[in-house]
């Protein structure tokens, strides 16, 4: 039979859907049901990658700087949840991430660099990016907004919360890379959504 995750929130299913997806754990269809199975209403899935952060008629250049801003925008998320929880069990997990945003952000400076003729040292260049929207495609003032009203379990919605920011920014850089046609510009795209999958198992 077909596979179907589903949750209260979505951020937990809906990683555990790409995993098992990326795994190969099954031949067969897999969904992911965002609010559970009472939100069931028969519709095929309503969302796609906010791909339109990126402008595919962007030179290569333009591309790389997106991502970078991109990966600026979720460190900011994570060390806004890290500072903000400082005392909670999760602010470890956070700051692992958020050093790894800023990898992923070198990475992509790498190829970067290569366009300029006289780049300027990463430090300066992430320095300057405003980060203002996320990984998924998301505004990041939005989402913070979102975090400040989260009740409850902190731990558990701030984690759920990531892992749909993670899972979004997964399924975004694939298919970005699926549907360049730069195969520099793919590479990198295909490796920071390995490493968004990597977060995803983290959290």
């Amino acid at each position: 039979k077909d596979l179907i995750f589903y949750c209260h929130s979505g951020g937990r299913s809906g990683a555990a859907a790409t995993i098992a997806m990326e795994e190969g754990v099954s031949n067969k269809n897999i969904y992911n049901l965002e609010g559970g199975i009472m939100a069931w209403e028969g519709k095929t899935v309503p969302d796609y990658p906010r791909i339109q952060v990126f402008d595919k008629s962007s030179s290569l250049s333009e591309l790389l700087l997106v991502a970078m801003e991109l990966e600026k925008g979720a460190l900011r998320f994570y060390k806004y949840v890290r500072d903000r929880f400082s005392s909670e069990p999760l602010s470890k997990t956070f700051d692992q991430l958020s050093m790894a945003e800023v990898a992923h952000a070198k990475a992509v400076y790498s190829y970067w660099e290569k366009t300029k003729s006289d780049p300027p040292e990463f430090e300066t260049a992430f320095e300057d990016l405003k980060g203002e929207i996320l990984e998924g495609g998301e505004n990041l003032v939005d989402v913070l907004r979102r975090a400040e009203a989260i009740e409850g379990n902190t731990c558990l919605n701030f984690i759920e919360l990531a892992l749909h920011i993670e899972n979004s920014a997964f399924y975004l850089y694939r298919t970005m890379a699926e549907q360049t046609e730069n195969k520099d510009v793919q590479e990198v795209f295909l490796s920071i959504a390995q490493a968004e999958k990597g977060h995803m198992k983290t959290l």
